[in-house]
């Protein structure tokens, strides 16, 4: 068993569980006391993670090997840094898809985060080198983190 399993799996627990089951285009989630949600999409913008905040820069280089998903604060904004792991060669990728806050009538407000992977494709030629694939985003009109914060895996397209 690859040896960034547990540790993800860790991380999801700890950051909340959320965002199970199918949904239609047109209906709300709910939570588990039957309150209905309001989803609003929260705006963000893809950052190079060279021209990031000296904070971000330094939590990118720390979790480069493993798979990490995290919500910081730096310089009074929220940003999202998704960390793939090593991989063996190029081809491989992480890429933000959504951002939603769910606003309950009453409870706390929970922060969705949907991202994919990416694979090369068997026999494409890719680059023979290790790399690590990371994604971090700007949350554009999030004025404060919520307590609850899912990251949900979508199927890649």
């Amino acid at each position: 068993m690859r040896n960034w399993i547990i540790p993800f799996l860790c991380l999801m627990l700890v950051t909340g569980s959320g965002c199970s089951g199918k949904k239609t285009k047109n209906s709300l989630p709910s939570d588990n006391a039957g309150n209905q949600l309001k989803p609003r999409r929260i705006a963000f913008e893809s950052y190079d993670i060279n021209q990031a905040p000296p904070g971000l820069r330094d939590a990118a280089e720390k979790n480069k090997t493993r798979e990490t998903a995290g919500v910081y604060e730096e310089g009074g904004n929220f940003w999202v840094l998704l960390t793939r792991g090593q991989k063996p060669t190029g081809g491989y990728g992480v890429r933000i898809t959504g951002v939603y806050l769910d606003e309950a009538e009453k409870g706390p407000a929970r922060l969705r985060i949907l991202y994919e992977y990416t694979d090369p494709a068997p026999g494409q030629f890719v680059t023979q080198v290790l790399s690590y694939p990371m994604e971090l985003a700007l949350l554009k009109d999030l004025k404060q983190k919520p307590a609850n914060v899912s990251f949900v895996q979508q199927s890649e397209r």
